[in-house]
C-alpha cells in the first residue's frame, strides 16, 4: 500500500509537473506569437507611414506648381492687360466718325510714323557710318580709329534698331483673319 501511495504521489508530481511545463510552454509559444504578430503590426504602420510621407511629398510637389503655373498664369493675365490698354491706345483715331480728309489724313500719317521712324534710324545710321568712312578730306584717321568710329555707329544702330523693332512690332494690334 504504501508503494501505491508512493505511486499515486509520484503520478500526481510528474502531472503537475508536465501540466506547469506545458502550461508554461503553451504561454511562451502564445508570447512568441504575439511578438511576431505585433512585429508584423508594427512593419504594416511603418510602411504605411512612409506610403503617407511619401503621398503628402507628392501632394505637395502638386501644390507648388500649381501655385507657380497660378502666378505664372496671374502675370501672362497682367501682361495681356497691359497689351490691351497699349493696343486700346494705339486704336484712338482721330478721324472717327468725322468726315472731314484733314482727320483721315492725320491717321494715315500716324499710322505710318513708326515703321518711318524705324527705316530712318537704319537708314541714317548706316548712311553716316558710310559717308564718315568713305570721306577723302574727312581729317586722317588712322586704322584704329576708323574700326573704333566703325565700331561705335554699329552700336548704335544696333541700338537703335533694338529700340525701334520691338516697339513697332510688339505693341501693334494683330488682326485675325
Amino acid at each position: 500500500m504504501s508503494g501505491a501511495i508512493v505511486g499515486i504521489l509520484g503520478s500526481a508530481i510528474s502531472g503537475g509537473l508536465l501540466g506547469t511545463v506545458g502550461a508554461v510552454f503553451g504561454k511562451w509559444f502564445e508570447g512568441r506569437n504575439e511578438l511576431k504578430r505585433l512585429a508584423m503590426m508594427n512593419e504594416h504602420d511603418l510602411g504605411m507611414a512612409r506610403e503617407e510621407r511619401e503621398m503628402a511629398q507628392l501632394q505637395l510637389q502638386a501644390s507648388q506648381a500649381l501655385a507657380t503655373t497660378e502666378a505664372n498664369a496671374r502675370v501672362s493675365v497682367a501682361d495681356l492687360a497691359a497689351l490691351e490698354a497699349s493696343l486700346e491706345a494705339d486704336k484712338a483715331t482721330y478721324s472717327g466718325g468725322a468726315q472731314s480728309k484733314w482727320l483721315v489724313a492725320v491717321d494715315v500719317v500716324r499710322g505710318f510714323m513708326r515703321p518711318l521712324i524705324t527705316a530712318w534710324l537704319v537708314a541714317f545710321t548706316t548712311g553716316l557710318a558710310l559717308y564718315l568712312l568713305a570721306r577723302e578730306d574727312a581729317p586722317a584717321l588712322n586704322t584704329e580709329q576708323q574700326v573704333a568710329l566703325l565700331l561705335t555707329l554699329i552700336d548704335s544702330a544696333v541700338t537703335l534698331v533694338g529700340i525701334a523693332v520691338p516697339w513697332w512690332f510688339g505693341s501693334r494690334s494683330h488682326k485675325k483673319s
